[in-house]
Formats: C-alpha cells, structure tokens, sequence
C-alpha cells in the first residue's frame, strides 16, 4: 500500500484533500495505517460507511474519523454533558 493507492481506493466517495500512508522511521515500511483528509464532510462520512470492515488489498480496514486530541477531548466533554442532561 502506498499513498496513490490509498488516494485512489477512496477518492470514489469525494474529492482527496491529502492522503498519507504512515510508515515506520526506520523501515520504511508501511505501519499499516493511513490517513486520508476529504475536502467534504459528506465525503468523508461516506467513505467511512462504505469503507470500514472492507478489505483493502487483502487486508482487513477500520475506517473511522480522525480527531487531534484537542477536539477529541471536546467531544468527549460534549457527548457527557449531552448525558448528564439526558438523565435529568
């Protein structure tokens, strides 16, 4: 697998922002992961549930949203206070 493969098994679902696969720093080799960035959320949400329990070259694929921590760590506080009121 390398980044124009990857670019190429979903830039069916939408326009590719960026595509990366991650490689090890010392090997070279691929790490098994990738990241790829739509220019649409709708694109991306496709691609996600089309995509995720799929193979891809002979592999097994989890496709899920990327969060940097940041937001992550918004979310998670969101989903608890949307909880807490659900409780109430």
């Amino acid at each position: 697998m390398n980044d124009d493969s990857l670019r190429e098994a979903f830039s069916k679902f939408g326009d590719v922002e960026e595509c990366t696969v991650l490689k090890d720093r010392h090997t070279g080799k691929s790490r098994g992961r990738g990241i790829v960035r739509f220019a649409t959320e709708e694109a991306m949400k496709k691609a996600i549930e089309e995509m995720n329990g799929s193979e891809l070259e002979g592999r097994a694929i989890t496709v899920r949203q990327f969060l940097p921590k940041s937001q992550l760590a918004e979310k998670k506080e969101e989903e608890v206070k949307e909880e807490k009121e659900e409780v109430k």
